[in-house]
Order: C-alpha cells, then sequence, then structure tokens
C-alpha cells in the first residue's frame, strides 16, 4: 500500500493592501478552492491584510517588509 505524504499549503494575498492581484486571486480560490486543489494536498487561500486592502493602502500600523528582522524572528 502506498502511503502519500498530507501536505497543507498556505496562499496569502494582500500583504500590502494596495497590490490587488493576489487579493483577487485569493477572493476567487475562496470562491471556488478547485483549481488549487490537488491529491494530498490541503490549500487553503488567506487575506493577510484584511485592513489595509479594505482601505487600499499599503499598510495600516506596520509595513510588512520591516516586520521581520533577525532579532525578531529567533
Amino acid at each position: 500500500m502506498i502511503n502519500l505524504c498530507h501536505l497543507r499549503v498556505a496562499i496569502f494575498g494582500g500583504t500590502h493592501g494596495n497590490e490587488m492581484s493576489g487579493v483577487t486571486l485569493v477572493n476567487l480560490w475562496v470562491k471556488n478552492g478547485a483549481e488549487i486543489q490537488r491529491k494530498g494536498v490541503e490549500t487553503k487561500p488567506f487575506i493577510t491584510n484584511p485592513k489595509a486592502v479594505e482601505k487600499c493602502t499599503r499598510y495600516v500600523d506596520t509595513d510588512l517588509n520591516r516586520a521581520f528582522s533577525p532579532e525578531n524572528l529567533r
């Protein structure tokens, strides 16, 4: 019997709230995720920065490009 590994994958759109292509795709996949499903893989789409997406601005409180440093990733 073959044992297939089960993978979990997250797809994020909206990290920068004013970059709408990822938001558009995530919204499409939330409504109908058949396109991103594969056997043995659980794929789930997420809007990463919903407040910024709602305001269509890059960020609200923190620029996520500046949120990760070696110090806070330890």
